[in-house]
């Protein structure tokens, strides 16, 4: 069993790169790249899917671009659980918000 998640990908860097005769914007390219490395190919981007080495692997592939920022933000499949990870040359930050209701009301009643 595992945790899915629907992942979006941006990038600092927004220009186009011809990528064997086609004009691609570098964003699209990264998904690509991605999307190969990780073996879940386009659907990465698509679908939700359970990343285990989500981390590992936007650290590792961030190092071949230092000075790119990349912006993964994730809808996991409980509600509320939404996360934004930033990578650059091999480090992360990361922010996440979790919605728990508390079990009981709170006092006093009106």
């Amino acid at each position: 069993m595992g945790y899915y998640t629907y992942h979006q990908l941006t990038t600092s860097d927004a220009d186009e790169v011809d990528v064997h005769g086609d004009k691609l914007h570098r964003q699209d390219m990264h998904k690509g790249e991605i999307g190969a490395l990780t073996g879940y190919g386009p659907n990465l981007w698509q679908d939700s899917a359970k990343w285990y080495d989500c981390d590992e692997d936007m650290c590792h592939y961030s190092q071949r671009y230092p000075d790119v920022v990349f912006t993964l933000d994730g809808d996991g499949e409980e509600p509320g659980d939404i996360l934004t990870k930033w990578f650059k040359n091999g480090r992360m930050q990361s922010w996440s918000l979790q919605i728990n209701p508390p079990s009981e009301p709170p006092e006093p009643w009106a």
